[in-house]
């Protein structure tokens, strides 16, 4: 299970972009089966770049520091999303500070909290909430100044002795780990069955572990799914994609999609080129 980003790497909306406006940063080998990536923004941006930036449901959380003056001292965690927004409104003044972020995938996000992400989806949160500990040992050990290579090698220092050997909760990790394999195409009732569990403990293993309902988890695995393989295919098709994934037809495809991503696939692929 520890290995499962090999089989599933969760996308944003505009997966090629790597310019001042926002770029990203594998971390070291041995972090991977726990971080999806680590990024940064430059001062006096606001993370649009060319032009106002689609956020789109990628099934992560996200830590984010604020380099005020040069120092990262103000942390805030972003839940996992279950719906798109958009940074950079027309008349946003432009953000005073540098952003290093660090993505963890949804399977990793619970063992560097304190006490579980109940009631965090679609939040935004002062850090030391859910993760007070991990910034006790991080913040200190960030440069006064740097960039997003310099960042990221400070807190993989740190991460990796946090994380070395650790595993999630079995009962999540279990149905994560169905969840990405099957693509996403499992009913909730069968896959409790299949793990051995009632609704309800599954429901309660999610609240805590990922901070949204299962049933959510499900659609947002096979969205990911399908704007995967929307993204990087140039012969993707929109019925080949419905027989994969077990939707019932295109309009039920479409609908989801656009549902997550505020437009059809093929805008969304033509709008990935152009952040490119």
């Amino acid at each position: 299970m520890i290995h499962l980003q090999e089989i599933y790497f969760p996308l944003t909306a505009a997966p090629f972009q790597a310019d001042d406006a926002y770029r990203e940063l594998l971390p070291a080998v041995p972090l991977r089966p726990y971080i999806r990536c680590f990024w940064g923004t430059r001062p006096g941006l606001t993370g649009g770049g060319k032009e106002r930036r689609l956020v789109t449901p990628d099934t992560c959380v996200d830590l984010i520091f604020y380099a005020a003056a040069g120092k990262a001292k103000n942390a805030r965690f972003v839940g996992m999303s279950t719906q798109s927004f958009v940074l950079g409104h027309a008349g946003e003044a432009p953000a005073r500070e540098a952003l290093f972020g660090i993505r963890l995938f949804p399977w990793s996000a619970a063992l560097l909290s304190d006490g579980g992400l109940c009631e965090t989806a679609d939040g935004m949160f002062d850090a030391r909430q859910h993760y007070a500990g991990l910034l006790r040992r991080l913040l200190p050990a960030l440069p006064e100044a740097g960039d997003l290579a310099q960042y990221a090698a400070a807190a993989q220092a740190v991460l990796g002795e946090l994380l070395e050997g650790s595993a999630p909760q079995p009962d999540l990790g279990n149905a994560l780990d169905w969840m990405v394999r099957t693509q996403g195409r499992w009913e909730i009732a069968a896959l409790a069955r299949e793990l051995h569990l009632s609704s309800r403990q599954l429901e309660r293993v999610f609240a805590r572990g990922v901070g949204i309902a299962p049933k959510k988890m499900l659609r947002l695995v096979r969205y990911q799914e399908v704007w995967g393989e929307a993204v990087k295919s140039e012969s993707w098709d929109v019925q080949t994609a419905v027989e994969c994934c077990g939707y019932a037809d295109q309009s039920h495809l479409l609908r989801e999609f656009k549902t997550f991503h505020t437009m059809t696939p093929q805008e969304a692929r033509r709008y990935a080129r152009k952040m490119s």
